[in-house]
């Protein structure tokens, strides 16, 4: 499947195996959105360790798996979704326009 300029969603992408996959799938010329836990240092994790003009291509959303809202939120606009978030997350459903996608890691 050719995933160039393909909207991602990728959740627990501050964490070791979100990170390489972000990184990964900017490297196959997606477009990504890099979901990330909200906290008050402004901190993106192992996003951190990124070079600035890849850091750059990211559109980084904060805030939190367990918030159906927010995930919500967070889809619009995107097809795909990979979920590298904690075990608690073992599974996560979105309910997009006309389509009900799940999500497993």
């Amino acid at each position: 499947m050719d995933l160039t300029n393909q909207k991602i969603l990728v959740t627990g992408a501050d964490g070791f195996i979100g990170s390489h996959l972000v990184e990964g799938l900017l490297d196959k010329g997606c477009q990504v959105r890099a979901f990330v836990f909200y906290n008050s240092f402004n901190s993106l994790g192992w996003l951190d360790t990124f070079p600035k003009e890849k850091l750059d291509k990211i559109d980084v959303f904060a805030g939190d798996i367990r918030d159906p809202n927010g995930v919500r939120k967070a889809m619009q606009e995107y097809g795909y979704g990979f979920s590298s978030g904690r075990t608690y997350c073992h599974s996560v459903q979105l309910s997009l326009p006309g389509q009900l996608r799940r999500y497993q890691h």
